[in-house]
């Protein structure tokens, strides 16, 4: 149904005055123009109620999913597929966190197509809804209107900042993109290693037969290699409102996506924990990757939660922790945090710079045994400066036990 404007409210108003005072003053003019405004109003709202005739409309999002502060822009197309020409008609599609992008739209002619193109917020982590896309048919007056949906919602992801870790670690014997993190116990790479020996069987290579076994037992036998060993990174990230909130929490965010990122660059799986009790599994391979990152994208600071115990786990590895300052009453909590011969980093996120407050050595809360005690390594990081420089300093200074 067909809703009168204001100016089609005002144009009705007068002409029902001028039927007034046409019947008052005797005048027959004024009926003529009340009768003229009145037709005016009746055939606008008539024209707007009757059945939108059908259009073809084409939404797409260029790129979907992007880092905070890449380009995404959303492409809309219209087209008349009718034979009878369109109304005027104004187009709104809602944009989260930004006004609505407002198109004005002319009649189209049979078979004609528009397009338009705009620009996406992307400032923020998150995820954006755009739509549902709405239009407004109208008379060519203004005088009566009619809100439809046209089409629904489509999102884009976008995800926290990711810095690159620096080129190469000086000073700490470990080299490559990722400044030790999961590093130093690796062996050689390049290669499956020799782990046994097996009887051949039709089709192995046989560039792997072990010609001197062979020689010694008159069996043809085969190397049976191991794959190369994985480095394995389990990443901490403290959501709870108390401990992190507002830059110093996107700084965080942005701390455990660098670090993943950086591991499964190298090949190594990596694993996210939240304190909301998220637990994204040993990743393996970039679409795992691509999970861990929509995880972290939509993640926001909550009330509650512990910090999970990594130790209970079978996934191994190192440890980095991603939370607020510490301080004696939270250092026992990362405790829990570690396994056997592992190395944990504590990344804290502070709104200063200032120097750490907490120097305590870790055996007073991880205990004394030194063939069991972890190694911990503390990393001070400023909300709301990037965290490539730091991170990787920080590393490169600290990789050696």
């Amino acid at each position: 149904m067909g809703f009168l404007t204001r100016p089609g409210w005002l144009v009705t108003g007068l002409s029902i005055v001028a039927v007034a005072a046409a019947r008052t003053l005797a005048v027959p003019e004024f009926y003529l123009l009340g009768a003229v405004g009145l037709a005016m109003t009746a055939m606008a709202v008539v024209s707007v109620a009757r059945p939108r005739r059908p259009l073809a409309i084409h939404r797409a999002v260029h790129p979907p999913r992007v880092h905070v502060g890449e380009v995404s822009r959303l492409t809309l197309e219209v087209s008349n597929p009718t034979r009878r020409r369109t109304m005027i008609m104004t187009l709104h599609d809602p944009v989260t966190r930004s006004g609505p992008a407002v198109l004005a739209m002319a009649p189209l002619s049979p078979g004609e197509s528009r397009r338009a193109t705009y620009r996406l917020p992307t400032r923020h982590r998150g995820v954006v809804r755009v739509g549902p896309l709405s239009g407004v048919r109208s008379d060519p007056f203004g005088l009566a209107s009619r809100t439809e949906e046209l089409a629904d919602v489509v999102e884009i992801t976008v995800l926290p900042v990711v810095e690159p870790l620096g080129s190469s670690v000086g000073g700490s014997g470990l080299v490559d993109d990722f400044n030790g993190l999961s590093r130093s116990r690796r062996g050689p790479m390049g290669g499956d290693e020799f782990s046994s020996l097996r009887e051949y069987v039709e089709g192995d290579d046989l560039r792997r037969i072990h010609w001197p076994s062979t020689a010694r037992t008159g069996s043809l036998l085969v190397r049976q290699d191991d794959p190369p060993w994985r480095g394995r990174l389990t990443v901490v990230l403290d959501t709870r409102a108390g401990r992190l909130a507002g830059p110093a929490f996107e700084t965080a965010v942005s701390a455990a996506a660098s670090l993943l990122s950086a591991a499964a660059d190298r090949g190594e799986q990596c694993r996210l924990l939240m304190t909301d009790g998220t637990d994204s599994g040993p990743s393996d391979g970039p679409a795992d990757m691509e999970s861990i990152l929509n995880r972290l994208a939509r993640v926001e600071p909550g009330p509650d939660g512990v910090l999970p115990r990594v130790g209970d786990g079978l996934f191994g590895g190192d440890t980095v922790v991603v939370t607020g300052p510490i301080d004696q009453s939270n250092l026992g909590e990362l405790a829990g945090l570690t396994t056997r011969g592992s190395l944990l980093w504590v990344v804290e996120v502070a709104d200063t710079a200032a120097t750490r407050a907490v120097m305590t050595p870790p055996g007073s809360a991880f205990g004394s045994n030194s063939h069991t005690e972890p190694s911990v390594q503390f990393v001070r990081l400023e909300a709301g400066h990037p965290v490539g420089p730091a991170l990787s300093a920080a590393f490169a200074a600290g990789a050696v036990r």
